[in-house]
C-alpha cells in the first residue's frame, strides 16, 4: 500500500499544524509532498514557492560537497549499511578515516556519511517554544498552555538529529528508532518502506523474521516487491511504501520499522522528536523494538554534538 500523503502550497505554520495534529493523534507515517522549504524556514516567512526550496537546496548541497566525516561502509558485493554489521573478523564497518561527501555522490565512493547539522549551517534554537519552526504543537492534553487550550508539544532533539549523504543503490537495512522522526529529502531519490507496529509486534516469531531482512543484501525489489518477498516476509504481514523526491518530507513514528533504498545519490535530514512532557513521550514513544541502524552513532559523537545556539539559519 501507499504512505498516506498531503500536498502544499505550504507556509511554516501550516506544515507545523499538520505535522502537529499527526503526531498527536494518528501516529502513522506521511508524507508531505514539497514541505521541506517551509519546515526549515523561519516562522515570519512565506515560503510556499519551488524558488524557496531551489534556494534551501542549493545551499545544502554546496555545504555537503566541502563536508567530510567518517563513513559506513558496505561488505564487499552487499548494499547494506549499518552501524550494528561486522566481519567474521569482528571489524567494523566505520571508514578509519574521513571520507568526502562529495565523493559518495559523485562516485566511486560507496558508503553513507553522517554529518552535524551545523555542517550544513541549520542552527536550532534548542530553548524556545513559541514561533520555532521545529517545534509542533498537537491537540489535546499537553504541557503547554494556549489561552484556554492545552496543547501538546514535540520539539525537534537537535543532538539526535543529523544529514545522511548515501551513494547509490546502497540501504538502511530494516529498523525502528527511538523517537518520531521527520526525513526531510533534499537530493536524489529514496525508497522508504514502513511497517506497521501492530504486525511487527504481534509475536516473536515474526518480529525476528522481519529483522532478519537487516542482514540481508538485496534492493526492495528483491525483497519487498519480487518473486522471493512472499518467502522473506512472514503470513499476513503487511508494509507500505513511498518514493521520496527532493523537496518531500516523510513523518516516521518510533516503533515503526522502515528500510530505506537509495535509488540515486541522496541527501535527506533526519529529525528526531520528542515531546517535551514526560507524560507524552510514555505515551507517544511505547517500545523501540529495535535499535536505529541509519547512522547510529558512538556515544562519545552524540555528546559533541549537544551544543545550544542562539540562532537558527541556513546562510
Amino acid at each position: 500500500a501507499a504512505v498516506a500523503e498531503v500536498r502544499g502550497p505550504w507556509t511554516p505554520s501550516g506544515v507545523r499544524g499538520v505535522l502537529g495534529a499527526r503526531l498527536a493523534t494518528r501516529r502513522e507515517p506521511l508524507v508531505l509532498r514539497g514541505a521541506v522549504a517551509a519546515l526549515l524556514a523561519p516562522t515570519a516567512s512565506e515560503p510556499d514557492t519551488r524558488e524557496d526550496y531551489d534556494t534551501l537546496a542549493a545551499t545544502i548541497r554546496a555545504r555537503v560537497l566541502s563536508a567530510r566525516d567518517v563513513a559506513l561502509r558496505p561488505r564487499r558485493r552487499e548494499n547494506t549499511v549499518s552501524s550494528e554489521a561486522r566481519d567474521k573478523n569482528g571489524v567494523s564497518p566505520w571508514s578509519r578515516e574521513a571520507v568526502a561527501a562529495a565523493s559518495l555522490l559523485a562516485g566511486p565512493d560507496r558508503g553513507q556519511v553522517r554529518l552535524d547539522l551545523e555542517a550544513i549551517g541549520l542552527h536550532l534554537d534548542v530553548d524556545r517554544d513559541d514561533g520555532d519552526p521545529l517545534t509542533f504543537f498537537g491537540g489535546g492534553s499537553g504541557s503547554e498552555k494556549n489561552g484556554s487550550s492545552t496543547r501538546r508539544v514535540f520539539r525537534v532533539r537537535a543532538d539526535e538529529s543529523a544529514v545522511f549523504v548515501t551513494s547509490e543503490g546502497l540501504r538502511t537495512p530494516c529498523h525502528s528508532d527511538p523517537l518520531d522522526g521527520v526525513l526531510a529529502h533534499v537530493d536524489g531519490a529514496k525508497r522508504v518502506v514502513l511497517i506497521d507496529p501492530r504486525d511487527s509486534d504481534r509475536d516473536r516469531p515474526t518480529l525476528n523474521q522481519l529483522l532478519g531482512l537487516r542482514g540481508m543484501s538485496g534492493t526492495h525489489d528483491d525483497l519487498f516487491f519480487g518473486e522471493d518477498a512472499r518467502r522473506l516476509l512472514p503470513p499476513g504481514v503487511r508494509f507500505s511504501a513511498c518514493c521520496l523526491d527532493p523537496s518531500d518530507a516523510l513523518y516516521v513514528p518510533s516503533r515503526w520499522l522502515h528500510d530505506v533504498e537509495s535509488l540515486s545519490p541522496t541527501v535527506s535530514i533526519a529529525l528526531r522528536l520528542e515531546a517535551r512532557s514526560p507524560a507524552i513521550r510514555e505515551e507517544t514513544r511505547g517500545r523501540t523494538i529495535s535499535t536505529s541502524a541509519e547512522g547510529a552513532q558512538e556515544t562519545s559523537r552524540r555528546t559533541t554534538r549537544r551544543r545550544s545556539s542562539k540562532t537558527r539559519s541556513i546562510r
